[in-house]
């Protein structure tokens, strides 16, 4: 399950990288994003919440929470 997440990871990278863009391949990266996210959230971080103990999990929000900025973004609009 984790070496899907982190494939899916990689594939992305791939595909955001590519120095040409068309309409195909714009498409293929906003499905491929979509079923990942889906996943993420109805699998992944579901079987995370039910192995981690809450001691874990709310060591997992506080580090999410310390490192929450993102330089590329001006406007946190995620906050």
């Amino acid at each position: 399950m984790i070496q899907q997440a982190l494939n899916e990871h990689l594939h992305l990278r791939e595909l955001f990288g590519l120095t040409t863009a068309n309409a195909s391949v714009l498409n293929h990266i906003a499905d491929d994003l979509e079923q990942h996210i889906r996943f993420e959230e109805r699998v992944l971080f579901q079987e995370i919440q039910r192995v981690s103990s809450e001691e874990e999990l709310a060591s997992l929000e506080l580090h999410e929470d310390e490192n929450a900025s993102c330089p590329a973004w001006k406007d946190e609009f995620w906050k």
